[in-house]
């Protein structure tokens, strides 16, 4: 996969946003943040399910921070089977990282918290990622720290 090609570098606050959903990332320390177009980009094939974007950058300790961002509907079941099979195709290039989350930004969210199937997903998230994902509606800021 080539990802130099499907990559942009910012040093200043990142948006990556959608049809309305946005994941805005709050960058004080001016970190060099990659942020890689995953779907119809670095995977374009419609064999496969994958999530929106990908950012990564390493921090003041040299921890390489990978965030995979799916930006949805109201479909997340959908949502969490793309950034699993995008973590899974990814794992040669991403698998070594320190820490590894997701972002799941959906128009509306049904009560995730008492939902058993957003339970189930975010459990499983947990064991593939290490982190429970995040899951909110219309938008979502992440402080990138140092």
């Amino acid at each position: 996969m080539d990802y130099a090609s499907h990559t942009t570098i910012h040093r200043s606050d990142l948006p990556v946003d959608e049809n309305g959903r946005c994941c805005h990332f709050d960058n004080p320390h001016k970190l060099k943040l990659h942020k890689v177009r995953v779907d119809n980009g670095l995977i374009s094939s419609s064999k496969f399910e994958k999530c929106d974007y990908i950012t990564h950058w390493i921090d003041s300790k040299n921890k390489e921070h990978v965030i995979y961002i799916e930006l949805k509907g109201c479909d997340i079941k959908k949502a969490f089977s793309q950034v699993e099979t995008t973590i899974l195709k990814t794992e040669g290039r991403f698998g070594n990282s320190e820490i590894r989350k997701c972002i799941i930004v959906c128009s509306r969210v049904r009560k995730p918290k008492i939902d058993s199937t957003v339970t189930k997903l975010k459990k499983k998230m947990k064991e593939l990622t290490g982190t429970v994902p995040v899951v909110c509606s219309q938008q979502h800021h992440y402080i990138v720290s140092k």
